[in-house]
């Protein structure tokens, strides 16, 4: 099994070019929102600038490099997302200003509804922080993509992709498990118990999966809270889910989550890796 680290390692350090580089590096990103089992079912379609010009609804047709790389389709909704590729040397925190570019072109076009960019570096640098909590757009880095335990050998080797990994419930998780639905026959609450380490995520999880239905027809809902944003970014990227069709939503109480934009944007806080539920919807 290859990992995206395995993938990117030639094309960072073997193109002999940036233009190869970054062309390397696009189909990489192409990739993996196509085969993430979130993002595939998140996108309708994923493809590059040049791929994107031949869809004839693409809202993007100037030529000229403003800083978007590639172009998605939200299969719900059919809202556009615009997305920036940057590979950049991974010890150091990508910079404000490469990006400026892509933000002044695709940040205030009304046909564009949602911003995203992927990148190689090791973190978004400070300002591009702030830019990224004020714009609403999601930030991709190295690190997310291998959280989603993707195999790479297809991408690597050119080949069709495989399915990826799932986990399996220990004993001790599936005996819980089965007390837990026990409990719900007969209440409509209940409360799990268990120390820090043992899979309590995992097994939310794999509840949630049955309630909803391994069709994922979307017929039902499940709400999941946490305390902050890295315990409810757990519950997606680490523990692969085996109903890819089902959607996430991440909302937040605190209002500075929230992008100072004068239209509601369907993206989430750079932190998260999920698309947010706007405030009407939340409030729903």
């Amino acid at each position: 099994m290859k990992s995206v680290y395995d993938a990117l390692d030639p094309i960072v350090n073997g193109s002999l070019t940036e233009k190869e580089k970054g062309t390397k590096y696009e189909a990489a990103c192409v990739w993996y929102l196509r085969n993430d089992p979130f993002w595939a079912g998140y996108f309708s379609r994923v493809g590059t600038l040049e791929q994107a010009f031949g869809w004839s609804d693409c809202p993007i047709h100037d030529a000229q490099d403003t800083g978007i790389d590639l172009v998605a389709q939200t299969e719900i909704g059919g809202f556009w997302c615009a997305i920036q590729c940057k590979c950049y040397d991974a010890s150091k925190d990508l910079p404000k200003g490469v990006c400026d570019s892509f933000f002044a072109r695709a940040a205030y076009d009304d046909d564009i509804a949602e911003l995203m960019i992927m990148t190689s570096a090791a973190r978004a640098g400070k300002h591009l922080e702030q830019q990224l909590e004020k714009s609403g757009a999601v930030f991709v880095d190295t690190q997310k993509m291998a959280v989603s335990n993707l195999d790479w050998t297809p991408f690597i080797d050119g080949t069709p992709a495989s399915e990826r990994v799932t986990y399996d419930l220990r004993p001790h998780q599936e005996e819980a498990v089965t007390k837990i639905e026990q409990a719900f026959e007969n209440n409509d609450c209940c409360k799990a118990i268990m120390a820090c380490g043992t899979g309590k995520t995992l097994m939310s999880l794999r509840l949630a999966e049955e309630y909803l239905d391994p069709e994922g027809l979307g017929t039902k809902t499940v709400l999941f809270c946490a305390p902050s944003i890295p315990t409810a970014s757990t519950s997606r990227p680490p523990l692969p889910s085996r109903a890819p069709s089902s959607r996430s939503r991440a909302s937040r109480t605190c209002p500075s989550a929230w992008p100072r934009r004068s239209t509601p944007s369907l993206t989430t806080p750079r932190s998260w890796a999920l698309p947010r539920a706007s405030a009407s919807r939340s409030a729903r």
